[in-house]
Parts: structure tokens; sequence; C-alpha cells
């Protein structure tokens, strides 16, 4: 499935989205490479802005060197979730850059079977220290013409305490052949 046959890529015009919604859920185009669309979240350009501003090293130099550095990581950490996902035999298509990280769009499904995302959610349990491990245990769905699918997936701090849970649901589909 490419980019342009998701929902929240259609009829953009069609919708008006206010100034503040925009700094809640808006996004911009960064660029694209090996056939990634790199994107940023609204509210990581409103923190840069305030870095820049208010500085984190004393000079605006070394508060550009930050922000760039930082930014460079994130990048460069989810790219490498895409060519995982790619040497896998799954799809990668999109990065999502926000203030508290990024978010690879990577997934992989049999040949035979295509899926859409329908929903992401995270629930913080608890305040996370030290290394977090993020780990699912489930049962892959058995082929159905049309189904939805759960899979919940734990993070776990150094004590082995669940800090959040996730949860993310798809629509499947099997192509018959």
């Amino acid at each position: 499935m490419g980019w342009e046959d998701r929902p929240y890529y259609r009829d953009r015009s069609s919708s008006s989205m206010g100034p503040l919604q925009w700094l809640w859920s808006g996004t911009f185009p960064l660029f694209t490479a090996f056939g990634v669309h790199v994107r940023a979240h609204a509210s990581l350009a409103v923190l840069a802005v305030l870095v820049l501003l208010f500085g984190v090293g004393g000079t605006i130099s070394s508060s550009v060197q930050f922000v760039t550095a930082l930014f460079a990581i994130v990048v460069l950490h989810e790219f490498g979730h895409c060519f995982a996902a790619r040497w896998v035999g799954g799809e990668a298509d999109e990065i999502l850059v926000t203030p508290l990280g990024g978010l690879a769009m990577a997934y992989a499904l049999p040949p035979e079977a295509r899926g859409i995302v329908l929903g992401l959610e995270m629930e913080y349990l608890k305040k996370a220290r030290g290394t977090l491990v993020a780990a699912a245990d489930f049962e892959p769905p058995r082929p159905a013409p049309k189904q939805e699918f759960t899979l919940s997936v734990d993070v776990r701090d150094d004590a082995g305490d669940v800090v959040a849970r996730g949860r993310v649901r798809w629509l499947l589909e099997w192509r018959s052949a």
C-alpha cells in the first residue's frame, strides 16, 4: 500500500485546521530518502524554536548544534527500523519525527495479505527509569477474507515492571490465489 492510499493523506484541503489544532496534530514534510518520506510533527518546530531562543548551552551556536545533532540521531535511528523492516520482507515508507523521538511506519505482512492500521494507542502506567524493553507475545492471525487484529505490547523497565502498554489495531485482508 502506498502512502497516497492511506486515509490521513486524502482530502487535506477539505478540512480546515486551526492553528492550535495544527500544533497538536499537524505535520509537515521534510524530505524523502530511499523511498521513505520524513515528516516532522508541528510541536517539533515549536520545541526547536524554544531551544534556539532560550538555549541549552549558553550560545546560539551550541543550541543549533544540539538541535541538529539530536534530530540527526533520531532520523538515523528511525531509518535503521525502515531498513530492518525491508530486510525481512516488510515495508517502510514514512518516518514521523516528534519532540519525544521518532516513529517509523514499518510493517511486514505475508505477500498474500494486506493491512492498514486503524488505531494506535499508548497507556503510560508509571514513571519510567533506566533501560526500557518492549515485547509483544501474540499468535499471528489466521488467514481470513477480512478481519481486525489487535496487537498489544508491554514496555518494562530495568526492574521488570510494566511502565506502559501499547496497542495497535489492524484491518487485515488476505487475497485469494
